[in-house]
């Protein structure tokens, strides 16, 4: 089995930075291929039922609304989001709008769209006028501006005979893009800190106009729908919030890799036994397409995405870092803000390095990324085998009183215990150490981190202390 480049990592394609993953293919499809992966008709009905799983087993659906964690941003006026995003247009133009040009044609950011008829006939939304929260465009101009985008890397054309490729507005839509990226992301978490790759054994059949039948990447439809819909509403909290979740799949850093089979990358087949192929005659096509669609994407957020709007996304995720109830979530907010920090806030064509908002997100970037520290080294300890609690141990409390007070200082609510290794100091010279195990609780589960305890003298006295020598925290088995 031979091996395939997914995405290149390099400082600039094309001339639009984009920090990106090196992916390698070495894997292995489903059984049954064509059993598994579904044919996606023209136009049957908006919503489906997905039947492809990840290698640990099955996931749960749960409803789901249309909008995203930007859904807060509400009481911002859409018409002045969107008078903001004319206004850029209309007024000169960075060179991150030029760029997102030179990857192809792109829907004009001046001009309200209308169906063609066909699109009217077949999709309720295309003459639906509102406006939703978290929008700048109504559902009306956003469907027909699908019908603008390039063909050369929006290939799911006509839009509304694939549906499943794009944000289509609709309940069924929104839950199935939000529960199959939140099992890839949960997956790509799972293994987050080790040497593995995330292995995506289904793919996705399709018939595309002018290409043999084949098939695409089982993600391929949260990266088009993403990428789209930020293209056509580039205003939107709810558009960029998805649009930054495609550049999470990308980054080395966020997140482990993806892994597909692709046995004759030159000719696009994916699984000679089989008869497997890629809709394009070669796998280069297929990764490049992707790629330059992704790139246009991003270069569009950096020119005519409001720095308002970022921010205000940003704010958000931030917040989600440190108030979402579970790792995963947590996880998420903070990737969601620091690439949209590094990728798109301090790329953008407005920004001003020495604003005082420009200060004030750089420190709170930096302060992210410590917090995050220990978020990810907690889901490293979930997906390791859980530990035994450890056996406490009796001491002097003038062993105990002041570990305890330095343990606590340090942990603050997550502190649940601190457990002794041994009864008495270990002694040398002007040091005297303890080993311990510090226990917390932290997002629903119980945690052992081992380390040590380490005293200096001055004088007659000891100072309070320091806690050293870390070791991996371990979750406790319930």
């Amino acid at each position: 089995m031979k091996k395939i480049r997914v995405y290149t990592k390099s400082s600039r394609l094309h001339g639009c930075r984009m920090h990106a993953a090196v992916l390698f293919a070495a894997l292995c499809l489903l059984p049954n291929l064509r059993g598994s992966a579904q044919v996606y008709a023209p136009d049957k009905n908006a919503s489906r039922t997905t039947e492809e799983y990840l290698p640990d087993g099955t996931y749960v659906r749960t409803e789901s609304s249309e909008q995203t964690s930007a859904e807060f941003i509400t009481s911002a006026s859409k018409s002045r989001r969107q008078k903001k995003v004319s206004q850029m247009a209309s007024g000169k133009k960075g060179e991150n709008w030029a760029l997102a040009q030179s990857y192809g044609k792109l829907p004009n950011p001046e001009k309200t769209y209308k169906p063609s008829k066909k699109a009217a006939s077949t999709d309720p939304q295309a003459t639906d006028p509102t406006v939703r929260d978290g929008y700048s465009r109504s559902l009306s101009s956003i469907h027909a501006a699908y019908e603008q985008l390039d063909p050369q890397l929006y290939p799911y054309q006509p839009y509304y005979a694939f549906k499943d490729y794009y944000v289509m507005h609709t309940k069924a839509s929104a839950q199935t893009l939000e529960n199959d990226y939140m099992q890839l992301f949960s997956k790509g978490m799972s293994i987050q800190g080790s040497t593995q790759t995330l292995q995506l054994l289904t793919y996705r059949m399709v018939e595309l106009p002018h290409k043999r039948p084949g098939y695409v990447a089982w993600d391929e439809t949260l990266r088009n729908a993403y990428c789209a819909a930020l293209l056509t509403d580039p205003a939107s909290p709810v558009a960029l919030d998805g649009f930054v979740r495609t550049l999470i799949l990308d980054d080395a850093e966020a997140f482990s890799g993806i892994s597909y089979r692709m046995d004759v990358p030159e000719k696009g087949i994916i699984a000679e036994d089989q008869e497997a192929v890629l809709p394009w005659t070669n796998a280069d096509e297929y990764e490049q397409m992707r790629s330059r669609r992704r790139d246009q994407a991003l270069c569009v957020a950096r020119s005519l995405t409001p720095l308002e709007t970022i921010s205000d996304c940003m704010r958000q995720w931030y917040g989600d870092m440190k108030q979402s109830p579970t790792l995963t979530e947590s996880a998420l907010g903070y990737w969601k803000a620091r690439l949209a920090y590094n990728e798109i806030y301090l790329q953008h064509d407005q920004y001003q390095a020495n604003s005082p908002e420009a200060e004030a997100f750089s420190q709170l970037d930096a302060e992210a990324e410590t917090e995050y520290e220990n978020t990810g080294e907690l889901l490293k300890a979930t997906n390791s085998p859980p530990v035994a609690e450890p056996q406490q141990r009796k001491v002097a409390a003038s062993v105990s009183k002041p570990v305890v007070a330095a343990v606590k200082a340090e942990v603050g609510s997550r502190y649940e215990g601190t457990v002794f290794m041994q009864k008495t100091w270990t002694q040398a010279q002007a040091t005297r150490s303890i080993d311990i195990t510090v226990l917390t609780r932290e997002y629903g589960h119980r945690f052992a981190q081992q380390m040590r305890f380490v005293q200096e003298r001055s004088g007659k006295s000891w100072t309070g202390g320091i806690l050293t020598d870390k070791q991996n925290k371990r979750m406790i088995a319930e």
